[in-house]
């Protein structure tokens, strides 16, 4: 049944003028066949051996030759299709490696990002949430330790200022050909690659960082020497003079750390789901 299924579906895809080419050759055919037939009951063919062969051969040709051509032309466009979403699979991997090579410079330690970015979510959440005074102590002293370890972590880990920036100007122009061109193409094969969930996290995980590294890395490591020298005086006269006023220090603390954490946060998910790209792409022989 499948095989007839298919002979159908040719027929059906197949072109008006072929069709009737077709329609003609098998009439013929079969007229060929009735006359073959006849000849045979009235001995025409007896003494002709080459015509009797030219009349066989004529005969069949007719009926197999439009046959072929419709299978022919459905298997070759069938294997079309299939080297046409190979090579659009092929694309999509090469352009899904190219990605996160795109983007690796800025990264230079991913485990010095991290921990950089869980330290300053513990800043975030836990030490300066708990901060009610402005004035210099134990608990100020411990919260501005741990945002220049977190700060001097995020140097170490993250690729800064106009580099970086060129580093994220070549991954979002990557990033455009994949969802421009190159996701199409699969489209077009049935391949939804790569998600819609994941290409909207990419989009915004790439804002996110763009707009990070716009800031100006001048004020964290300002805010940073600042705290050394407070930790140094144990004054905050350090502090103050960065904010002009002392009732001031604890937000202005709290942004920049809040702002950094969502950024550093930023860059590592943006390097993880780029490196899942590649992984979420179905394999040349599927169709899925």
């Amino acid at each position: 049944m499948s095989g007839l299924s298919g002979l159908r579906e040719a027929w059906a895809q197949t072109g008006r003028p072929v069709r009737a080419a077709s329609l003609g050759m098998w009439s013929a055919g079969g007229l060929g066949t009735v006359v073959g037939v006849v000849g045979d009951q009235l001995g025409w063919w007896d003494d002709r051996p080459f015509l009797t062969n030219l009349m066989s051969s004529l005969v069949g040709a007719l009926f197999g030759i439009p046959l072929a051509l419709i299978v022919l032309r459905r298997v070759t466009a069938v294997e079309g299709r299939r080297t046409e979403r190979a090579e659009a699979l092929h694309l999509a991997r090469v352009t899904a490696e190219r990605l996160p090579a795109d983007l690796a410079p800025l990264c230079l330690d991913r485990r010095l990002a991290e921990q950089a970015g869980g330290i300053l979510r513990r800043l975030d959440d836990e030490l300066l949430a708990g901060l009610v005074d402005h004035r210099f102590g134990p608990a100020l002293a411990e919260a501005l330790i741990v945002w220049t370890e977190a700060v001097g972590l995020c140097g170490a880990g993250l690729l800064g200022g106009p580099p970086a920036r060129d580093v994220l100007r070549d991954a979002e122009a990557t990033w455009r050909h994949l969802r421009r061109d190159v996701a199409p193409r699969l489209r077009a094969h049935g391949v939804s690659w790569p998600s819609r969930a994941t290409a909207d996290r990419v989009d915004r995980l790439l804002a996110d960082v763009d707009a990070f590294l716009r800031d100006d890395p001048g004020e964290v490591h300002h805010l940073a020497e600042a705290a050394r020298m407070t930790l140094s005086e144990r004054s905050i006269d350090p502090l103050v003079a960065i904010y002009a006023d002392e009732y001031a220090v604890l937000g202005g603390i709290r942004e920049q750390v809040g702002s950094l954490s969502a950024g550093v946060t930023a860059a590592v998910a943006l390097l993880a789901a780029v490196d899942q790209l590649g992984p979420d792409l179905p394999a040349p022989h599927r169709n899925t």
